[in-house]
């Protein structure tokens, strides 16, 4: 399976490490898997490790960084032959969700929060 997984930034945090370990837990299962974010330190770390990133402007709300951040992610689902989508964050789920649906893509988002279980 080709999977894509997109968030906002891939610095150094408990959801950057979640998607650090289950993009190399699901290489190691055979599954392709790529990224796309703004960058940050675990980007580095997964292109280190042999991981397609691409960067987009998908920390930021500005026009200008939307569209630009649009426009790539067309581009890129229409390049990458995905065979889903996972985004990790609020604004990349935002973009991901039309733009999988009008290609009849399957698409899941993960909510990563500080939960209080009381």
């Amino acid at each position: 399976m080709r999977i894509l997984m997109v968030t906002d930034r891939l610095a150094i945090g408990g959801a950057e490490t979640h998607i650090y370990e289950l993009a190399k837990f699901l290489r190691g299962k055979g599954h392709f898997v790529a990224l796309a974010s703004a960058g940050g330190k675990s980007a580095e770390m997964l292109e280190e490790e042999g991981f397609f990133h691409h960067k987009l402007p998908l920390d930021r709300k500005a026009p200008a960084s939307l569209w630009q951040a649009r426009r790539g992610l067309i581009k890129l689902l229409a390049d990458g032959d995905f065979d889903m989508v996972h985004a990790h964050a609020r604004l990349p789920a935002a973009l991901c969700a039309p733009l999988c649906r009008r290609q009849g893509l399957p698409f899941v988002t993960t909510a990563h929060w500080v939960f209080d279980t009381e």
